[in-house]
């Protein structure tokens, strides 16, 4: 368990107020972004996501309370998989956007640790945007079109006759996975 996992455990379980505080501040700063993309790229707005987010932390806090966080996934996993079963479940029980089937998540969905270029030098863009160049067309296309040209999954679908939303869910995943796995390997350390 990493060491931020152990301090936010240690602040739900038993700490402070002023622990719990620092805690929850953590999870925002680490995690919120996660859970952000999940909601606006499944048919919710900003407000949403806040609104889940806040649902989530309630559970996960009532969870280390009642020890059922038992610690055998990181807290990112974790929040993730309690966010998704929120907001698809929101999304079921409002009609809000389009219909979606629960049974249509894959394992797949889980989040990747995505390549973070806000404070990087020049050089770490260049190999990053130069491994995306050297993917194949098809998971260079979903990934320029998802991440730079902002189109939404159903139009990718369209656009590159995909036989289901999930099946270009899955690919990027994989892709963006791929990626993230290949930069890692070849950044400077």
């Amino acid at each position: 368990m990493k060491k931020e996992d152990r301090i936010i455990i240690h602040a739900f379980g038993n700490g402070t107020q002023k622990e719990v505080n620092q805690a929850i501040d953590l999870i925002y700063k680490q995690y919120f972004d996660v859970i952000r993309i999940l909601v606006v790229n499944n048919s919710g707005g900003i407000s949403d996501a806040e609104d889940i987010f806040q649902e989530t932390l309630i559970v996960f806090y009532r969870n280390v309370q009642k020890e059922k966080f038992k610690g055998n996934s990181s807290i990112k996993t974790y929040l993730y998989s309690i966010a998704r079963n929120l907001w698809f479940n929101k999304i079921k029980s409002s009609k809000k956007g389009r219909k979606f089937d629960i049974e249509e998540i894959s394992d797949e969905d889980h989040p990747v640790e995505l390549i973070d270029l806000s404070d990087s030098d020049d050089r770490l863009k260049r190999l990053a945007l130069s491994l995306l160049q050297a993917m194949k067309p098809g998971c260079k296309n979903i990934l320029t079109d998802f991440y730079y040209n902002k189109l939404s999954i159903e139009t990718i679908q369209k656009k590159y006759s995909y036989g289901s939303s999930q099946v270009v869910r899955t690919k990027k995943y994989r892709c963006l996975k791929k990626l993230t796995e290949e930069f890692n390997r070849k950044r400077p350390r």
